[in-house]
């Protein structure tokens, strides 16, 4: 503007002065569009542009494309310089043409290392994601409009990928092993340690990676399409009908929080594929088993021991198999079938022949059935966790609306529910013999029923809702949280005490009928009988579980009591607790005494409640904390 100005300026004194016309144009021309262009430029610079993000999609793929030169350019230059003519490598010295053909060697290995696990672990990923996308259609522009980017939603597609990938690639593995070893045993090739992975990467030739990298597509791709697009277009009419399952997120700082959860949520995955792979064949076990019985498909599918090979057999096993461990091969451990040129284990030796090929239709009927029964499991272990995850948020009054954290509750709860079943370590202990009469048996039974379902959860449920919620007058929810809460607290106890018998531990006598009461239980569903329960334990266990609820509601004076009983001897822990109860509960009484609110004896409650469960952790722990400090001085 300030030039736009002076040619203005100088275009009014040419104009007075010599009076040149086309002069005089020329320079209230250019002062116009001066003028024009700084309103331009004002317009763009006052406008409300949102700041580049730091992490944007095309950054990360210039960089991945500029590795990529970089390893061509190895490549082609290795190939270029083991090509030259050999007069053109006499002229040169020796010692620098080894130097330079190791760091040619040296560049050409990193570079295809780095473009085969690139192909493997990160370009088929996400294809395969974005193929998922395709298929369930999530709100992947969701992630990108919450804050996100692409590049957010370029690595949310990357983890549905390998999630598909894992759970696959883990399912099929196990399948392998459940199935004859003439179905799979030779199309599927086992997951063993290789510690010379590296090494076989270089000596493979990249045409066999690359081979091996299409048929993964195909298969995952074909998988993708029969067990995820397929059912997904079959449901379609009915999620319409009710409704479909809306995801909700609510992030607070998307751009770290994104990342965080997907990382959290691939390493969890990881760990539960891990621990829980046994579990996953022993479900295909069964499924296999009950399904092929009804259809008479269990001798030409499954695998089934076979007599006990005579002397004569086993000598020639064993001899065939010395001549093979001669010639190298290995043998295959027992708890999988060969692959390719591995010795068969004894366990595969001994296997009954496989049945002659059965009709076709019990065949397509098998397909069938077994096709619908991995999608309503893989439904099931996908939705379920959810769905539990928000009734429990929803029962707990805070439910944040971010399905990641009812996903993550959902698994807590399922993995403790069936934790020991999933990991195999249920722990029996023997239950002790019902030695009570009849009438007492029965009398005991009725005040554990009144107490155990009614008057615990009931006041559970609102023990909660005055000391953490609003009362808000929800009895349904306070009664399921209740026996939720009841049924968890049981459980965790009685799983402690066994675990500490086994370490040869002493237990409190609460812990002991928790354990008892649950054998007892365990015992009478096996026989389904109800003479195995003792109901006098079960009682004793309800009274503990009121004590504890009464003790809890009236925490201030119970905890004094105990206190005082129990920790008499540490005068430092008393007055440290006596400091805390009363001046938090001092200060509550004149927060409620100076505003006049129809909720303040529900906080002086809630203070004092606070007030005494804080001083009593505190009690506790300062007494360990000393003597730490004092070992430590």
């Amino acid at each position: 503007r300030f030039v736009a100005s002076g040619f203005n300026a100088t275009a009014n004194g040419a104009l007075h002065n010599t009076g040149s016309g086309r002069r005089v144009e020329r320079l209230q021309n250019w002062s116009r569009n001066l003028g024009a262009f700084a309103d331009r430029l004002a317009a763009r610079s006052t406008s409300a542009v949102p700041p580049p993000a730091t992490l944007r999609l095309g950054d990360l793929g210039r960089v991945a494309l500029g590795y990529a030169a970089l390893g061509i350019v190895a490549c082609l230059g290795r190939e270029l310089f083991r090509s030259a003519p050999a007069a053109l490598r006499a002229q040169l010295p020796a010692r620098a043409l080894r130097r330079a053909e190791r760091a040619l060697d040296a560049a050409a290995a990193a570079a295809k290392v780095s473009m085969v696990l690139a192909l493997k672990m990160v370009v088929l990923p996400t294809v395969l994601g974005a193929g998922l996308e395709i298929a369930i259609k999530p709100d992947l522009a969701q992630v990108r409009a919450l804050g996100g980017g692409a590049a957010g939603a370029a690595l949310a597609r990357w983890v549905l990928g390998i999630t598909f990938m894992l759970v696959v690639t883990v399912a099929v593995l196990q399948l392998r092993e459940q199935l004859h070893p003439a179905v799979l045993g030779q199309w599927v090739r086992p997951h063993e340690p290789r510690p010379d992975l590296l090494a076989a990467l270089l000596a493979e030739p990249a045409q066999q990676h690359a081979r091996r990298l299409l048929t993964s597509l195909l298969i995952y791709a074909g998988l993708l399409f029969v067990l995820v697009a397929a059912p997904v277009h079959l449901l379609a009419p009915l999620v319409d009908y009710y409704g479909p399952l809306n995801l909700k997120v609510s992030y607070a700082a998307p751009a770290a929080q994104i990342p965080l959860e997907l990382l959290c949520f691939h390493l969890a995955l990881l760990t539960l594929l891990e621990r829980l792979k046994k579990r996953i064949g022993d479900g295909q076990r069964f499924y296999l088993t009950q399904l092929c019985q009804k259809l008479h498909l269990e001798t030409y599918l499954l695998p089934s021991d076979g007599p006990e090979l005579d002397e004569q057999t086993l000598d020639a096993h064993n001899a065939f198999d010395a001549a093979a461990a001669a010639a190298g091969r290995q043998r295959a451990p027992p708890e999988r079938w060969a692959w390719g040129d591995e010795r068969p284990s004894l366990r595969e030796v001994r296997l009954r022949p496989r049945a002659p090929r059965p009709s076709s239709s019990r065949l397509v009927l098998f397909s069938l059935v077994s096709w619908a029964g991995c999608v309503l499991a893989c439904t099931t272990i996908a939705l379920l966790p959810l769905l539990l995850g928000r009734l429990a948020l929803r029962l707990l009054r805070c439910d944040p609306a971010h399905d990641p954290a009812s996903l993550a509750a959902g698994w807590a709860l399922a993995l403790f529910a069936l934790g020991p079943w999933l990991e195999g370590r249920r722990r029996h202990v023997e239950p002790i013999q019902n030695d009570a009469s009849v009438r007492e048996n029965v009398l005991c039974g009725m005040a554990f029923v009144l107490l155990w379902f009614l008057v615990l959860p009931f006041g559970t449920g609102l023990l909660y809702d005055i000391l953490v919620c609003a009362l808000d007058g929800s009895y349904g929810y306070d009664f399921l949280l209740g026996t939720i809460v009841l049924q968890i607290t049981v459980t965790a106890r009685a799983r402690c005490a066994a675990h500490a018998i086994e370490q040869g531990n002493d237990i409190d006598r609460w812990s002991g009928d928790a354990l008892q009461a649950r054998s007892q239980l365990i015992a009478s569903f096996s026989e389904r009988s109800l003479s195995a329960i003792d109901c006098r334990i079960l009682l004793r266990l309800s009274l503990y579980a009121l004590g504890a609820l009464v003790a809890l509601a009236t925490a201030p004076l119970s905890i004094l009591i105990y206190t005082a009983k129990i920790d008499s001897g540490e005068r430092f822990d008393a007055s440290v607790f006596f400091m805390l109860f009363w001046s938090t509960a001092a200060s509550s009484v004149a927060r409620d005494m100076i505003p006049l609110d129809a909720s303040s004896p529900l906080a002086t409650y809630r203070a004092f409640v606070a007030a005494g469960l804080g001083a009593a952790a505190a009690a506790r722990g300062l007494g360990p904390l000393k003597r730490w400090l004092d070992a430590a001085h």
